[in-house]
């Protein structure tokens, strides 16, 4: 299964390091009038510098807003992220002891429905962007593993 994939993450990567993926992105995003965008499906922040092509991205396009889990916790804990980019820290990575769950915005998977909603998380499993501030108040975001 990888085999067939990996050269495409492959190609998305090399993308993301050349001088023209800023121009690009907004091109593309522009073109196709997009409102909200969840950056990364699959994968996640690996330098300062790419952080730098988002939030170069979402300054230029201040009407689009922007959204990402993340385990990588300490390329954002100094950084002011525009506001129509939120960030949401995901549990399960090697730096979960920089989340302050009082304050940041992060996620946490649970086994079922009931112990998500017993824990008070907010529900995200029927759409995805109730994890983010502009539909969800709390900083206390849940999903389900099936």
């Amino acid at each position: 299964m990888w085999s067939n994939v990996a050269p495409v993450f492959q190609q998305r990567y090399m993308a993301t390091k050349c001088d023209t993926f800023v121009d690009k992105m907004v091109d593309e995003l522009t073109k196709k009038r997009v409102d909200i965008l969840r950056v990364h499906d699959s994968g996640d922040y690996y330098s300062t510098a790419y952080i730098d092509k988002w939030i170069e991205i979402a300054k230029a396009l201040p009407n689009v807003r922007f959204y990402s889990y993340t385990k990588s916790i300490p390329l954002f804990l100094h950084r002011t992220m525009p506001e129509n980019f939120d960030i949401i820290f995901s549990e399960g990575g090697t730096r979960d002891d920089l989340i302050d769950y009082d304050k940041h915005r992060h996620c946490r998977i649970f086994d079922d429905v009931e112990a998500l909603e017993g824990a008070g998380y907010v529900n995200a499993m029927k759409s995805d962007v109730m994890a983010t501030k502009w539909f969800n108040a709390s900083n206390k975001v849940g999903l389900v593993m099936y």
